[in-house]
């Protein structure tokens, strides 16, 4: 068996990233599409510009209205959870748009259906860290070295991320 050296990791803006480590977000939209499945990493970029303010707005609105505190703490703890892996995901699958909509699924609502790119990367089985480990976040699908996630994570961290990409 080849011995790993680095996990992928596809860095995410906020909000959403917290929402997909949390398990309220299943759908990540891409402008491109992916061959790999599997396990990775979720890091939650720096930017915070007025797309995210706007989202962050209208997603906090939401979850209040229909009274869902979890989310809303989610969210408006995402402010502060940037610049850092926040969880990992399973990538299970990737649809194009057209696939999606002639399977008579819905797009974006606000709220249930995420889908809204012209690809979406279908999400399972999200665990959040709870904080942000501090890393830099690239674009595309980018590899972290095992040795420094080590470094970078508690032990109790660590076990868990073996877990969860090596069971």
């Amino acid at each position: 068996m080849p011995k790993i050296v680095s996990l992928p990791c596809l860095s995410v803006r906020q909000p959403w990233a917290s929402l997909i480590v949390h398990n309220f977000k299943p759908i990540e939209n891409r402008t491109w599409p992916i061959a790999y499945r599997g396990p990775f990493l979720v890091h939650a970029g720096k930017t915070w510009g007025r797309d995210e303010q706007d989202a962050y707005r209208e997603l906090l609105q939401i979850a209040l209205d229909h009274n869902d505190m979890r989310r809303v703490e989610v969210i408006q703890r995402s402010q502060s959870f940037r610049g850092g892996i926040v969880g990992f995901a399973t990538l299970s699958a990737c649809i194009s748009r057209d696939r999606w909509i002639d399977a008579g699924r819905r797009l974006y609502d606000g709220w249930k259906n995420w889908f809204c790119g012209d690809y979406g990367w279908i999400l399972k089985n999200p665990v959040a860290l709870g904080r942000v480990v501090v890393f830099p976040g690239r674009q595309g699908l980018f590899r972290i070295p095992c040795g420094t996630l080590k470094d970078l994570l508690s032990e109790d961290e660590h076990e868990a991320l073996l877990g969860y990409f090596f069971s």
